[in-house]
């Protein structure tokens, strides 16, 4: 996994492939997965289909 320069995990979006730090990220759990985005519009864009 990624890493910020403050040795954080970073997290990829998979709405818009944005990294973001885990501790930032806004998680879901979608279809048995558990997803982060970094947004909460990114959130409901993949809930809505639109990935």
């Amino acid at each position: 996994p990624e890493k910020s320069a403050g040795g954080e995990e970073m997290v990829q979006d998979p709405v818009c492939g944005t990294y973001v730090p885990a501790s930032d990220a806004v998680w879901a759990r979608i279809g048995g997965k558990r997803l982060c985005f970094c947004s909460e519009e990114c959130r409901d864009a993949y809930r809505a289909g639109k990935r």
